[in-house]
């Protein structure tokens, strides 16, 4: 376990039970205007139960070694066991890159994102976890070409390689390709809502992918934009 230089008497914890981490990327430009590289950072925060605003809670900054991702922002991150995963966002241009960081050892990897199931580079996009693979969506730049694509990826973490999701038949209601919108698993299903789609503005669409057959369906989106 890393462990955050925090004296456990300033968290109101006891010493026998070690702080609970958060992490967060640091998108702040160095010297000159030149973006460094990641920087990571640690969260502690004191005793087992739930983290609130009026806790206490120190950040600090954790030795970090190359290679590490440049920093970005607009990209997507998700947790799964000792791993975060960060897939694409934005530097000075939109990012191709595929990067692991394990929490245990302070540890960056960088993963294979150039074969053909791979994503392009994408920012804006969302990324959720579901019973060992990464379910990547939208983020795609917008021409003629991807709006007639379903902006979706899959990534085997056992494997450790994308995949092809697409079914036999082809679907007649999919969602377009959009940005900055919101995507959660429940149960076996993958629900997208909002987002940005470039030409449209902001989206009120709300999906539903199944995964065991991995079929789209429009879900009745509420009244309010998102």
């Amino acid at each position: 376990m890393i462990k955050a230089n925090v004296n456990p008497k300033l968290l109101n914890a006891s010493p026998a039970v070690p702080p609970r981490l958060f992490r967060k990327q640091d998108n702040t430009l160095g010297p000159g205007g030149a973006a460094d590289s990641c920087s990571s950072w640690v969260c502690a925060s004191g005793g087992a139960g739930p983290m609130s605003e009026s806790g206490p809670c120190l950040w600090t900054q954790l030795p970090q070694s190359s290679p590490a991702p440049c920093e970005r922002f607009k990209l997507a991150c998700c947790g799964h066991q000792q791993y975060v995963y960060v897939l694409g966002g934005r530097h000075t241009t939109c990012e191709r890159d595929f990067w692991r960081y394990n929490v245990v050892c302070n540890e960056w990897t960088e993963l294979n994102c150039t074969s053909e199931e791979a994503p392009e580079a994408l920012e804006g996009h969302s990324v959720v976890v579901h019973e060992g693979f990464l379910l990547v969506f939208g983020g795609m730049l917008d021409c003629v070409y991807t709006s007639l694509r379903c902006p979706l990826w899959v990534f085997d973490i056992l494997k450790q390689k994308w995949v092809n999701w697409h079914g036999k038949l082809p679907q007649a209601e999919i969602p377009s390709n959009r940005k900055g919108h919101s995507a959660v698993v429940i149960g076996s299903a993958m629900l997208v809502y909002g987002g940005y789609i470039d030409l449209k503005g902001s989206s009120q669409e709300f999906w539903s992918l199944n995964l065991d057959s991995m079929v789209w369906s429009p879900v009745p989106a509420p009244h309010r934009p998102h």
